[in-house]
């Protein structure tokens, strides 16, 4: 289980050194509301099981999607390398099923996107 300690060092890698395989889940969606009411949510299949815990239900099979998942990585990095310091990072400490999360979010006046990294 990764401590306090861990999620501060991942909390400082930069978006654009994050590779897809750490990444849990992401969110795409209009601004508002995160529950997945005004986007989705897409989960990286090999975190299925640690994201199904996370959110306390299953994901469904329609909701397991590792293009999404690389895409909104992409775009999330994009943006960090074109203006550094668009991307905000947030570490949520024990929040996870086995430890911390860091999410790191671009949000605009149209579009939220989040990526979720297992630490």
């Amino acid at each position: 289980m990764a401590d306090a300690n861990d999620a501060v060092a991942i909390a400082e890698m930069p978006i654009t050194e994050v590779k897809v395989e750490n990444v849990i889940k992401v969110y795409s969606g209009k601004p508002g509301c995160g529950c997945g009411c005004r986007g989705n949510y897409r989960v990286n299949p090999a975190h299925l099981e640690f994201a199904n815990k996370e959110r306390g239900y299953d994901y469904g099979p329609e909701e397991v999607n590792l293009t999404q998942v690389k895409r909104i990585l992409r775009e999330l990095q994009a943006a960090e390398l074109a203006a550094p310091g668009t991307v905000d990072v947030d570490t949520k400490v024990g929040q996870g099923p086995e430890g911390p999360i860091t999410i790191y979010s671009l949000e605009t006046e149209t579009r939220f996107r989040w990526v979720y990294v297992r630490n």
